[in-house]
């Protein structure tokens, strides 16, 4: 590859060399990217995959970094970086940009009386990230609130607007695990309600993951998936997760004694398996 990235000039973009993976990451690992581009208005993202797809640079788009593990070798490419973070309200629908935090989506809805969302204040990552992978915590999940995103095909910069119903959203899953697509921006439909009301029910939840989560670990939330139920052998599912629609991966992993496992500088959490 050449060591220098041909021109790529679009207003709201910034291009940086050898920028550490690490810097950008939940877990603060990886090497560099050869090429590193800010992007702070979703806007340009058609016309900047056009220019890369002209050029045949090897990129990747980036998010919050969380359950993202870059390897300590680095990315020869280009690494996209979505920096929009914004967010408005207009009724009961809040739309942000896809580099938004999850976690302050959240926030502006609870504190302008916007209730729907509440679980998932503390989820890391953005909303790109959590509309993509279908993103969900205490029996609430990205496909109950999502009213539609506008994806751009990195192929061809067209953008479409798909609707919750073309996500196709499974558990932790969307077709965007099997189609191409950059999400831009995303608009949730919520329920008007009060800002105390709102809080109230945050509180509970935040009051339960003080409990039970390691907060403010380095670490990119629960890891695992549950286990569905669905289609299992019946001896396969324990007597407590009978008549249940999951098992939880942190109820296996505690069985199989691997809290508190270390290998390096990595370890599996002592207060929450799944961490």
């Amino acid at each position: 590859m050449s060591t220098k990235l041909p021109i790529i000039s679009l207003p709201n973009l910034h291009i940086s060399e050898h920028e550490p993976l690490s810097k950008h990451t939940s877990y603060a690992i990886g090497g560099e990217a050869r090429w590193f581009a800010r992007v702070s208005d979703v806007s340009i993202l058609p016309e900047l995959f056009r220019e890369i797809g002209r050029l045949g640079i090897p990129w990747y788009v980036l998010g919050g970094g969380t359950n993202t593990l870059p390897g300590d070798e680095g990315f020869d490419g280009l690494v996209v970086a979505i920096a929009d973070r914004t967010i408005s309200i207009e009724g009961s629908c809040i739309s942000a940009a896809a580099g938004a935090s999850f976690a302050v989506l959240v926030h502006t809805a609870v504190t302008a009386g916007l209730t729907g969302m509440e679980w998932a204040f503390g989820i890391p990552g953005t909303v790109g990230g959590a509309v993509r992978g279908n993103a969900g915590a205490f029996g609430g999940q990205t496909a109950d609130v999502l009213e539609y995103a506008d994806v751009c095909n990195p192929d061809t910069g067209v953008v479409t607007r798909m609707t919750r119903a073309d996500f196709a959203y499974t558990y932790r899953w969307s077709i965007l695990a099997e189609k191409r697509g950059v999400i831009m921006r995303a608009v949730f439909l919520l329920t008007s309600s009060t800002s105390a009301e709102c809080k109230k029910r945050l509180d509970e939840l935040l009051a339960t993951k003080k409990d039970t989560q390691p907060l403010g670990a380095r670490c990119a939330g629960c890891v695992f998936k549950n286990i569905l139920t669905a289609g299992l052998p019946a001896s396969l599912i324990p007597p407590e997760y009978k008549g249940k629609d999951r098992i939880h991966a942190a109820w296996l992993l505690d069985r199989a004694g691997v809290k508190g496992t270390r290998c390096g500088g990595a370890h599996f959490s002592e207060k929450h398996a799944n961490f």
